[in-house]
C-alpha cells in the first residue's frame, strides 16, 4: 500500500511517497502535481518513506516530468539505498537531480 501527499509552498512543489511506487497509486500520483493551479519553480518527490519503485513509477515520474518545462527544476529526494539503484540502473541521474 501507498500514500502520495502533496503541498505546494513558495513557488515549491513537494510530493511525499510512502509505501509501494507502484501502478496503483498511478490516478493519486498524478493528481499530486497536476492539482495545482499555479506552476512550480520546482518539484522535490520525496521518497524518504519509498519502499519500492517499479517500472510503472518509473514511467510516472517520466510523465511527471514531461507535464512540466524545462523551466521548472525537479529533484528526486531521500531515496534508499535500493530505490537509488533502481534510480541509478534506469539512468535517472540523467533526467533528475537525486538527493
Amino acid at each position: 500500500m501507498s500514500s502520495i501527499q502533496s503541498q505546494m509552498h513558495d513557488g515549491v512543489l513537494s510530493i511525499q511517497v510512502n509505501g509501494r511506487f507502484t501502478f496503483e497509486v498511478f490516478r493519486e500520483f498524478s493528481a499530486a502535481y497536476q492539482g495545482f493551479n499555479e506552476k512550480p519553480q520546482q518539484v522535490e518527490v520525496d521518497l524518504k518513506g519509498a519502499e519500492y519503485v517499479d517500472s510503472a513509477a518509473l514511467g510516472m515520474l517520466l510523465a511527471m516530468h514531461s507535464h512540466f518545462d524545462d523551466d521548472t527544476e525537479i529533484r528526486l529526494a531521500n531515496p534508499n539505498e535500493t530505490v537509488r539503484k533502481i534510480l541509478q540502473i534506469a539512468r535517472f541521474d540523467k533526467t533528475f537531480e537525486i538527493t
